[in-house]
C-alpha cells in the first residue's frame, strides 16, 4: 500500500501540477493544450478540459507501465473497493470482459457463460477463438428478465464439460437482482475453474451494506466493474479487480495492453480517481440518500391503481439471493403500453429519460443525485399513462427465449460465408453476427447460432414496439451464413 490516504488523489495532483507548469506544446493532443479549440466546443466546454486532456508527459505515469502517480491511485481504488488488485479501464467494461476472458481462456479451450451476458463477452470469445458453453439463468415469466443461474444448473453444466477453464457470470443484472454469487464461486472454485464476473451494475456495491455484496467480497478471482454506470465518472471508464493466485497477470496486461487504447485519455482516469474519493468519504450518505429516494418512487407509484412494480418480494425466486433497490422497474402491462411505447412517450411528451425499456417494463436508474422532485415527475407521467391507456395486449408476446443450437463457435461463424435475407424468412437459417436488443445488449441470437422461429417473431414484435435491434438493418435484413 501507498503512504497515502482515501482523501488523496495523486493521480489528479500530479496532472495538476504539470498543467500548472504552463510548459510550450510540442506534442499531440493536436489542440496545443487549449490554444487550437473548434469554437463549437471551446462555447459548450471551455478551455480548462482542453488543459488537462495530457498525453503520457513526464510526471503523470502511463497506463499500460504504471509505476508512479497511475500505480499508487490504483492501489488506494483496489484498497476502497477491496480488492487485491485494481487495473483502470478507459474502454468501459466491454474491454474488461473481454480481456477477463482472453487472459484466462486459451484457442480452442471451454469457458462456461452466462446466457445474459452483455454482447461484448462475444466480442471476447470471437477474438479468443473460444468455445463457449451457454449457461440458462432462470427467466421471470411474468418480466421477461433472465434473472440468475441456479447453483445445480451450474453444477450439471460443470459435470458435462469437467475441461471448461473458466465461468463468466453477470451479476447484477440490468434490473439489480444478484444471484447466489457465494455457492456459484465456490462450486467453480471446487472444480479448479476460474470464475470472471461481469458486475458492471455494481460499481455503488462496496460502499453501503444495504446493497448487494460485491463479487470481490465473494472470493471472484476477476470482477469488471462500470464506474460510470452508478458512479460519478466519466462515460467510458471502468474498473479490472483481480483477486488471488489463478490469473496469469503477465497475460492479464499483455491482453490489456492490446485491447485498450495506447494513449488513454487523462480526463477519465481523473474522474475514476475523484469518484474513488467521493464514495470513501461520502458513499454511505450518497447511496442511503439514493436508497430512500427509490423507495419514495415505489411508494407513489403503487398509488397508481393496478400498477405493479419489482421490489424486495423477488429475492428468493428464480435464482436471486439480493436485489439493489435504487433500480426502479415498472411493469407496463396495466398501462396496455409497451415499454418502447412508453419510452418514446416519456421522450416526446414529457421530457423523461430512462435508461431501459422492454416489451412490458421500463427500468430508471436512480442514484445520489436523484430528486423527489424528478420522482413526482416521473410519477405524473406514469399516473397519465394509467389515465390514457394504450391497446397493446402484452400477454400474446409473452415467450420465454430458449438458447439456440450452435453449428459454428462465434470465432469460426466470424470467417463464414454470408449473404443477407429478409429477417422475416430467416428461421432456420445460421446467424452470421450477434441479435441482440440494445439496451441491454443481451445476444438473442449469437454468431453460429440457428435463428429459430420464436427469435424472428420476438424480435419482430420488439422493432414494430420500437425497440433497437442490433444485427437487424434498416431494410429489416440480417446475414446469415452460406454453407
Amino acid at each position: 500500500m501507498t503512504k497515502y490516504s482515501h482523501l488523496d488523489t495523486p493521480f489528479i495532483d500530479a496532472v495538476k501540477s504539470y498543467v500548472d507548469k504552463n510548459r510550450t506544446a510540442f506534442h499531440m493532443p493536436g489542440h496545443a493544450r487549449s490554444r487550437l479549440i473548434p469554437e463549437q466546443i471551446e462555447a459548450l466546454l471551455g478551455k480548462n478540459v482542453f488543459k488537462y486532456d495530457l498525453t503520457e508527459v513526464e510526471g503523470v505515469d502511463y497506463l499500460h507501465k504504471a509505476e508512479g502517480v497511475l500505480k499508487a491511485s490504483q492501489e488506494l481504488t483496489a484498497a476502497a473497493f477491496g480488492s487485491e488488485q485494481v487495473f483502470y479501464l478507459v474502454n468501459g467494461s466491454t474491454v474488461g470482459v473481454m480481456s477477463m476472458i482472453m487472459s484466462s481462456v486459451k484457442p480452442g479451450e471451454k469457458l462456461i457463460v452466462q446466457r445474459n451476458s452483455h454482447r461484448c463477452a462475444i466480442a471476447g470469445i470471437t477474438l479468443g477463438n473460444v468455445t463457449p458453453i451457454w449457461i440458462q439463468p432462470e427467466m421471470i415469466p411474468e418480466y421477461q428478465i433472465l434473472a440468475g443461474v441456479l447453483p445445480e444448473t451450474l453444477q450439471r453444466t460443470i459435470d458435462e464439460n469437467p475441461d471448461a477453464k473458466a465461468v463468466l457470470l453477470t451479476s447484477p443484472n440490468y434490473y439489480g437482482m444478484a444471484q447466489n454469487m457465494m455457492e456459484l464461486i465456490r462450486i467453480a472454485h471446487e472444480n479448479d475453474i476460474i470464475v470472471l464476473v461481469d458486475e458492471a451494475h455494481g460499481a455503488h456495491f462496496p460502499f453501503h451494506p444495504d446493497l448487494p455484496t460485491s463479487s470481490i467480497d465473494r472470493g471472484a478471482d476477476m470482477i469488471t466493474q462500470s464506474t460510470h454506470k452508478s458512479l460519478p465518472a466519466l462515460t467510458q471508464t471502468a474498473l479490472l479487480h483481480v483477486n488471488g493466485n489463478r490469473i496469469d497477470l503477465d497475460r492479464l496486461t499483455s491482453v490489456l495492453s492490446m485491447l485498450q487504447s495506447s494513449s488513454p485519455n487523462y480526463l477519465l482516469m481523473m474522474s475514476i480517481e475523484a469518484s474513488r474519493k467521493m464514495m470513501s468519504q461520502h458513499g454511505m450518505e450518497l447511496w442511503s440518500r439514493a436508497m430512500e429516494t427509490a423507495s419514495y418512487a415505489r411508494e407513489e407509484l403503487l398509488k397508481i391503481p393496478e400498477l405493479q412494480v419489482i421490489d424486495e418480494s423477488i429475492i428468493g425466486k428464480y435464482g436471486i439471493v439480493e436485489w439493489d433497490s435504487t433500480k426502479l422497474s415498472v411493469l407496463t402491462n396495466s398501462l396496455r403500453h409497451s415499454g418502447f411505447e412508453i419510452e418514446h412517450l416519456l421522450n416526446s411528451q414529457f421530457n423523461i429519460e430512462i435508461e431501459l425499456s422492454a416489451l412490458n417494463n421500463y427500468l430508471c436508474f436512480i442514484t445520489g443525485g436523484s430528486t423527489k422532485e424528478d420522482i413526482d415527475h416521473l410519477v405524473k407521467a406514469t399516473r397519465w399513462f394509467s389515465e390514457n391507456k394504450g391497446n397493446t395486449d402484452l400477454k400474446e408476446f409473452i415467450r420465454i427465449p430458449q438458447i439456440p443450437f450452435q453449428v459454428y463457435t462465434p470465432a469460426e461463424a466470424f470467417n463464414q460465408p454470408y449473404e443477407q435475407i429478409p429477417f422475416k424468412s430467416a428461421d432456420g437459417q445460421i446467424s452470421k453476427r450477434i441479435i441482440a436488443p440494445y439496451p441491454p445488449g443481451i445476444p438473442y441470437v449469437c454468431p453460429g447460432e440457428i435463428i429459430t422461429q420464436n427469435a424472428v417473431e420476438m424480435l419482430t414484435q420488439m422493432k414494430l414496439d420500437g425497440a433497437v435491434v442490433q444485427g437487424i438493418d434498416e431494410n429489416e435484413m440480417v446475414e446469415v451464413i452460406t454453407e
